[in-house]
């Protein structure tokens, strides 16, 4: 099998199921609902894109106290829209490079 199909339907689990997981172990296949892992992890891979992505924040999280009239609850949804926006390139990365190198197995 490879990374891109499940192994008990066959189907082709999407870029999305990759997406909504919490952690690559924890996929469910949209079509069967089976619980699946990708093996072996990129542990380095993701590392690495979580240091990445909490330096692109702080950096983006510092432009927002530049805006003084701005009301505190403003800045609050501001922020919470920069952290979840800021996170899906790594996110669709990571889908991706899952998808191309890894094996989905079942878990």
């Amino acid at each position: 099998m490879n990374g891109t199909h499940c192994p008990s339907c066959n189907n082709d689990i999407g870029i999305l199921a990759v997406v909504k997981a919490t952690l690559p172990t924890r996929i469910k296949c949209p079509h069967c609902k089976m619980r699946l892992m990708y093996t072996p992890i990129p542990w380095i891979q993701v590392i690495i894109s979580i240091i990445l992505y909490i330096a692109v924040l702080v950096l983006a999280l510092s432009f927002t106290s530049t805006f003084k009239e701005v009301s505190e609850g403003m800045i609050i949804i501001i922020e919470i829209s920069i952290i979840i926006l800021l996170w899906q390139p790594f996110e669709f990365y990571i889908s991706t490079y899952l998808r191309k190198n890894c094996h989905l197995n079942l878990k």
